[in-house]
């Protein structure tokens, strides 16, 4: 089996010991995505600019492996508050518009202060 690791490098990375995206063969697996300290700081408070700042963190792990947004085949968003899930959602139709990858949206306990949505996807790279 042949597969590459990518990271960012972040303060979670770093302590919970995984990589932002790992690549087996065709497959690229995105771990759970927040926005990060910085982005708290420079305002991405809401759930969808964190929704959408969380697809654009995927968008860039993805083009380390030649891969894009398109070969997204299946997301997962978790949201701490349910009743945020309506502004997940659409987020998740801006970004994708009408590739509509397969999804589910899950209520959870997001850890970390300021944190309301975080987003895994997985995508297939050709054939």
């Amino acid at each position: 089996m042949k597969y590459e690791k990518y990271s960012t490098n972040t303060t979670w990375e770093e302590l919970a010991g995984f990589s932002r995206a790992v690549k087996v063969n065709n497959t690229v697996y995105t771990s759970g995505t927040t926005v990060t300290e910085i982005d708290l700081k420079n305002g991405i408070t809401s759930v969808k600019a964190q929704s959408l700042r969380c697809l654009e963190i995927i968008e860039s792990a993805l083009k380390s492996f030649n891969a894009t947004k398109e070969d997204i085949i299946y997301t997962r968003i978790y949201i701490d508050d349910d009743n945020d899930w309506e502004q997940a959602a659409m987020s998740h139709k801006s970004f994708f518009g009408n590739l509509c990858p397969a999804n589910t949206l899950v209520k959870a306990g997001i850890i970390g202060d300021g944190l309301k949505v975080e987003i895994e996807a997985i995508a297939v790279i050709g054939d």
